[in-house]
């Protein structure tokens, strides 16, 4: 029997606090026609709980002792406005419309020494460099996608030619020039739909939509680049490659295993925008005469046609469903009240 020290307690440790501070307006107007709710807030947490690198001298591994040392800080706008286009309730026409987003920016204000270690370690080459890796970078976007920036393919050489922290170009690929490439966060996203309703017949549509975030094309780079071409690859793979002195190409030489002989490590040409609008639902329901419904003793009866993800309209080419299934629906319902 036996006992040894794991860690080290921390008696000061709390836990972590978030300070809100927002200033909104509520508005109706034009004979309650008119909604407006807009909304500024700033949220600042801080002592986020962070493990500490402990010396090499006092025997303990990492993760052994934790301390009050992260700060985040989020702030941002949001808005709401709903607005009846047409209002005759008592003749049973109605015609709204509403629109609503969100700018959000999310930035590191302090982080610890093991998330440092962390973000050093991200980029060694033991590291999988073919796909982003996070960096926590004080002042910087935690969503942030770093690469190293690229100024396309050489068409002398057929090499990638990349830009080196001091501005000088290279066709070696260099963790160290990596830089902000883009961020997974949108400057703008939310939704915006319309109802129309005519007496016992409604219908509504509703789009979500998402505008300047940004997204590493992983599906492009590894079925493309690092794809083996025995196995499944994207039809791009055979188009737009270098395959000879002065071609103008987006995509370097052909080879059989990509990854294997000449590994795309994580670049610039590769971060596309993520913008998209996406028409999340459309409905048409039917209230069925009184008349009718009352024969089966019934308070109301409705029938509805649903259909969720309808369409998309993006612009980034990528396969979907890799990581959560997409699904596209069709719903027909009937609905009878007694």
């Amino acid at each position: 029997m036996g006992a040894f020290l794991t860690g080290i307690a921390n008696d000061d440790l709390t836990s972590p606090e978030t300070e809100k501070q927002n200033v909104g307006l509520d508005a109706v107007l034009l004979q309650n026609r008119l909604f407006i709710s807009v909304d500024a807030y700033r949220n600042t947490t801080k002592d986020i709980v962070l493990p500490v690198i402990s010396p090499a001298s006092t025997g303990f591994m990492n993760f052994n002792y934790y301390d009050n040392l992260g700060t985040i800080e989020s702030k941002g706008v949001e808005f709401n406005l709903n607005y009846r286009i047409i209002n005759k309730s008592m003749k049973g026409i109605v015609w709204t419309v509403m629109v609503n987003g969100i700018h959000n920016e999310d930035r590191i204000k302090s982080v610890s020494n093991y998330v440092e270690s962390v973000t050093a370690a991200n980029d060694a080459l033991q590291v999988d460099q073919t796909r982003p890796q996070p960096r926590y970078v004080v002042g910087q976007s935690p969503s942030a996608i770093w690469a190293v920036k690229s100024v396309g393919i050489d068409p002398g050489t057929g090499n990638e030619t990349f830009v080196n922290a001091d501005g000088s170009f290279t066709s070696k690929w260099n963790a160290a020039n990596k830089t902000i490439a883009g961020d997974l966060s949108p400057e703008l996203q939310g939704s915006f739909g319309t109802t129309v309703a005519i007496k016992n017949i409604s219908a509504s549509v509703y789009f979500y939509y998402q505008y300047g975030a940004s997204y590493y094309n992983q599906t492009l780079a590894d079925y493309v680049e690092n794809a083996d071409i025995n196995y499944n690859v994207d039809a791009r793979a055979a188009s737009n490659r270098w395959t000879k002195s002065g071609d103008v190409a987006l995509y370097k030489p052909l080879s059989v295993n990509g990854l294997a002989t000449s590994p795309t490590y994580v670049t610039s040409r590769f971060v596309e925008k993520n913008d998209f609008i996406n028409c999340a639902a459309i409905s048409l329901n039917y209230s069925l005469p009184v008349s009718l419904v009352s024969k089966i003793r019934a308070k109301d009866a409705k029938l509805g046609l649903l259909a969720n993800n309808a369409f998309q309209s993006s612009t980034m080419t990528s396969q979907q469903g890799i990581y959560y299934p997409f699904q596209r629906s069709y719903t027909f319902s009937l609905t009878v009240g007694f």
